[in-house]
């Protein structure tokens, strides 16, 4: 066992690549089935504040940065499907996940650990490690599988015009200057040179 109490033997990342982020496990904290408000009750965010969107089965749901800078992950049900938006604030992109294995939800939590300069996500059943880039689980039993919803990138402006359905997660008003920048970036300062623009894994390595 190694990196944050995971196991990283027999992985597709080799585990000499896999560096721990600096917040130990769940130390930083993913959201699960949070609140949400229609967009146009979105005081908390400005115009331009970017977001990331889903809209399976006709719904729509938005998820700002802002908040995904401080949780990473989002464990959320919609459209009759169990889905999990994350975002990795080193890098900034966002990938959802289809969340749902062998009929049952999957739930995902923060590692607080990194491959290629991208976090690694792990699921709660079986702690397998999964690259967020490569959308694939790359250790544990669920190594190899892959798992992907639709997710696209715009500003909370452009979901409020087009998307009148659009529903954003809720950020009281005591919360709101917690969410200013990014407690990822801090508290991963200082880490071991790695790739600028992160890659896939390789099975064959």
């Amino acid at each position: 066992m190694a990196g944050n109490a995971f196991d990283l033997s027999g992985g597709l990342a080799p585990p000499d690549e896999i560096h721990v982020g600096g917040p130990p496990r769940d130390g930083i904290p993913a959201l699960t089935d949070p609140a949400f408000v229609p967009a146009a009750q979105a005081d908390f965010l400005a115009p331009d504040d970017r977001i990331l969107g889903l809209t399976p089965g006709g719904e729509a749901r938005a998820y700002p940065i802002a908040i995904l800078n401080r949780h990473e992950i989002v464990n959320d049900g919609i459209g009759g499907r169990a889905v999990a938006v994350t975002y990795c604030p080193l890098c900034g992109t966002g990938v959802a996940f289809d969340a749902l294995h062998t009929g049952r939800r999957v739930e995902f939590g923060v590692s607080g650990l990194l491959y290629n300069s991208d976090v690694l996500l792990y699921d709660r059943q079986t702690e397998s490690l999964w690259s967020q880039i490569a959308k694939q689980a790359v250790t544990g039993p669920m190594k190899g599988q892959r798992k992907r919803a639709r997710l696209r990138r715009q500003r909370l402006s452009t979901a409020r015009h087009h998307r009148v359905l659009v529903r954003l997660v809720c950020l009281s008003s005591a919360d709101r200057d917690l969410y200013r920048g990014s407690p990822a970036l801090t508290l991963r300062h200082g880490l071991p040179d790695s790739p600028t623009n992160p890659t896939e894994p390789n099975p064959t390595r």
